[in-house]
C-alpha cells in the first residue's frame, strides 16, 4: 500500500511539474476574430475589464437587442445567429459576464446575479440606451429576471 501511495505521489508531482509550465494555448482564429472584430471592446466595472460588442445591424428598424449568455460560456454563444440578428435589429449589444469569456476572472471573488445585473445596467447606461429587447438563456435568464424586478 505504501508503495502504491509513493508511486501515486511521484506521478502527481511529475505531472504537475510538466503541465504547470505549459504555456497557455493560443486562441482559436474564430475566437480571436470574435474578440477583435465587429466592435469588440472593454469597459471598466469597478476595477474589472468587461468585454462587450456593440454591433451595427442592417435591419430597417432601430431596435436594440441585448444578448445575455449562459453559464459557463460567453457572448460567443450567439456567433452563429448574429447574421440573422443583424438583419432584424438596428443594433446588437453583447457582453461577457464577469468571470466568463473575455471578461476578467477575479480569483476569490463572490459572484452574484445581482452583480451581473449591475454590470448589465452599467453597460446599458454607458452606451446611452433607454430601451432594449433582451435575448437570454441559462444564467442570462436569471439576470434578466433581476433586471425586470428592478423596473
Amino acid at each position: 500500500m505504501n508503495t502504491f501511495i509513493s508511486v501515486l505521489i511521484a506521478a502527481c508531482a511529475a505531472a504537475f511539474a510538466i503541465f504547470h509550465t505549459y504555456p497557455t494555448p493560443p486562441k482559436s482564429p474564430l475566437l480571436y476574430q470574435w474578440e477583435k472584430e465587429d466592435g469588440g471592446s472593454y469597459f471598466k466595472f469597478q476595477d474589472y475589464d468587461i468585454f462587450f460588442k456593440d454591433v451595427k445591424g442592417s435591419g430597417e428598424n432601430k431596435d436594440v437587442l441585448l444578448c445575455l449568455h449562459g453559464f459557463p460560456t460567453s457572448s460567443f454563444d450567439y456567433y452563429l445567429v448574429m447574421p440573422s440578428l443583424r438583419k432584424i435589429f438596428g443594433r446588437i449589444v453583447l457582453f461577457d459576464f464577469l468571470g466568463l469569456g473575455f471578461s476578467d476572472k477575479p480569483r476569490f471573488h463572490t459572484y452574484s446575479i445581482f452583480e451581473q445585473a449591475n454590470i448589465t445596467e452599467t453597460l446599458v447606461e454607458k452606451l446611452g440606451l433607454s430601451k432594449v429587447h433582451i435575448l437570454a438563456h441559462d444564467i442570462g435568464d436569471t439576470v434578466t429576471q433581476e433586471l425586470l424586478a428592478r423596473q
